[in-house]
This record gives C-alpha cells, structure tokens and sequence, in this order.
C-alpha cells in the first residue's frame, strides 16, 4: 500500500495521524497562520502582521530582535527569550536560532537565514495567562543589513489600555525546505461579515535560482468577494523544495481585517523517511 493511500478522496486517516505525531521519519505537519488587520479598500497586501509585502531576500542574514517596551529582556517580566525558526542560506534547510532580548536596545543572533517564516516567546519573565501576555511589547524582527523585516510579534489593545501580547508571529507563509516536497491538506480564510476581500494564495518555485531563468509567481488558488468563513480539508496540490508559499489579499472596504491560514504535509522529496 502507497504511502499516500487514498480512499474516496480523502488521505488515509492512520497515515496522517502518524505522520503528525512525528512517527514517520522525515514527515512532519505544518500549520500557517496569518493576519493583517488594516488593509485598505483597493489595496493588495500579504496576510502577515506588518501589512505590506513580505520581502523575499535573495541574500542570507542574522535575525535581529528588539521590542518596543524594556520590560521585555533577558532578565525583564516580559519575553526573555525569541525562538526563530526558517531556513537557513546557503543550504536552504531547516534552521533554528534563540536570542535572548535587550529591551528597546537590539540583540542579533548567530544563525544565517534565507528565509523566516516563524518566531515566538521561548522564555518569559511572568506567569503567562489569559490576561498576562508573554511579550509586553510589539517585537520585531529583522534584517541586519537592511532593516528589512523578517517577522512581527505583535500586541493587542482592547478598552484603550489593557496591552496582550500575543507571543507569536501571525504570517501566512511558508518555504520549501531543500529535499523535501509540501502537499497542501487545508486551507481557511475569515474576514469581517460585513466585508468582502479576494483572497489568493500564491507559489514560486527555484526560490534559490536569483539571475536568469527565474521561478514565477504563481496563483495556487483565488476565493472572489470572499465574505464568510471558508475551509476545504483535503489535499490539493504539491510543492517541490525551495518552493515559497504565501497568501494575499485586495480589500473591498478600508480597514478590512482578514485572517487566513493552511496545513501542508511535508515530507522528504522521494517520498519515504
């Protein structure tokens, strides 16, 4: 039996659940999640939390972190501590770096990525609750070189002066890693009832390929006047390695929050661990 034994267009349940729970070697699940809050009436933005468009570099860097509240550093009673997490340059694989933060003032880590598509509060200072946020204020992440953003931890304000931090970076993206393949399992998007977007999910191939022959930006899919929550919840294409992945969107009113996140399955580019 295949791997990727399917039956009445769904894949086989055991395998999935297997593979989630990291007992196929060389299989694991991805979960992508975005949001812009303020995307204005017209206007294309990606779903991430600086708004805008995410930059691609073509050129590896360090990550470097610094909050806009001093209460979050190494020894603070905020976030002590930012794991982030891409691919690193040169091999476009997996990479990882943790550093530690300095309040206002910036901390640069130690590890060179191409690409970033995730960061979050590894250590904090206080309990973190409901109420307690993990970082106390906005964190950014960057770009050394050219202050270019790699991610945003972001806050929430609710009655003018309660500040939640939410302890992870919001941007629906991701990248291929070398040697593997992504198949998407899921994709789900939410928007203010009272609003309407289009929503798109894009693909470029050979990323790593920068002169010459260059990968395409490529639509994956495209929800017109989307104006309710939407989710389909079975596989609908796959990704070679290096392949970016990301979703967009244009407004249909100003100050259109829009939320929208996928699950792909990765595994090694032959297919088995």
């Amino acid at each position: 039996m295949s791997s990727f034994t399917k039956m009445q267009g769904k894949v086989w349940p055991d395998f999935l659940h297997s593979a989630g729970a990291g007992h196929i070697p060389g299989w694991f699940p991805v979960h992508k999640f975005g949001r812009n809050t303020n995307i204005g009436l017209g206007s294309m933005e990606d779903i991430w939390a600086p708004g805008g468009f995410i930059p691609w570099p073509t050129t590896g860097d360090f990550a470097r972190v610094v909050s806009d509240n001093a209460g979050d550093t190494a020894a603070g009673a905020g976030a002590r501590e930012i794991t982030v997490q891409g691919l690193a340059a040169g091999t476009w694989a997996l990479a990882e770096d943790t550093i530690a933060t300095d309040g206002i003032s910036t901390a640069t880590g130690t590890v060179s990525f191409i690409r970033v598509f995730r960061a979050f509060v590894s250590k904090v200072g206080t309990y973190a609750t409901t109420g307690v946020g993990s970082n106390l204020g906005v964190i950014t992440i960057d770009r050394p070189s050219d202050s270019a953003v790699w991610a945003l931890i972001n806050t929430e304000t609710h009655g003018g002066t309660d500040v939640y931090g939410m302890g992870q970076t919001q941007q629906c993206a991701y990248t291929v890693p070398a040697g593997h393949h992504a198949t998407l399992m899921s994709m789900g998007i939410g928007l203010d009832s009272s609003k309407t977007a289009t929503i798109f999910l894009w693909q470029r191939s050979n990323s790593d390929t920068i002169t010459g022959d260059m990968g395409a930006r490529r639509l994956v899919t495209v929800w017109d006047s989307a104006a309710s929550p939407f989710q389909f919840n079975y596989p609908r294409q796959s990704f070679l390695p290096m392949t970016d992945i990301w979703a967009s969107a244009i407004a249909g009113a100003n100050g259109t929050p829009i939320e929208v996140m996928f699950d792909l399955m990765v595994h090694p580019a032959d297919g088995v661990g």
